[in-house]
């Protein structure tokens, strides 16, 4: 009679142990298109300031330091951004990346790699230019490949 109710009141416990996942794992789809487009948004701030710079046309070059910084941390959680089931709603995300996951990951690899060369450029005093010529490339190359251009 004890382990009867044992058993059964484990299953409860169980039951409800697994509710929060449940509701984690529910999340709204568009939740979490928002925060991958805003990640993407980081992304390309970075990018775009680091270009800006290193190309004479704008920005403060004691500030380059925070932008190399900030892409190479962004890029490291960047193929996190894609779970499944965020495959649909408002994105501009190609169903390629889910449907071609190890095309996928070298894109995203090339990125990380990338984004840390200019990471080692910054920090070597390295050629900026060849860094961010390919980071710019493997940018390039996974917006043609895994984003769609509406």
């Amino acid at each position: 009679m004890m382990m009867t109710n044992f058993r059964r009141h484990g299953a409860i416990i169980a039951l409800f142990a697994l509710l929060p996942l449940q509701v984690l794992n529910a999340a709204e789809t568009e939740d979490v298109i928002k925060y991958r487009q805003n990640v993407m948004r980081v992304i390309g701030g970075h990018t775009g300031a680091l270009f800006a710079i290193a190309g004479n046309k704008a920005g403060d070059p004691s500030h380059m330091g925070v932008h190399v910084r900030g892409l190479v941390d962004i890029s490291t959680i960047a193929g996190d951004i894609f779970p499944e089931g965020s495959d649909f709603g408002e994105t501009r995300a190609k169903p390629e990346i889910w449907s071609d996951p190890d095309g996928f990951a070298m894109a995203l690899k090339n990125f990380q790699d990338a984004a840390m060369g200019v990471g080692n450029a910054f920090d070597n005093n390295g050629d900026m230019g060849a860094a961010l010529k390919k980071l710019g490339g493997a940018c390039k190359g996974c917006h043609d490949d895994y984003r769609s251009k509406e």
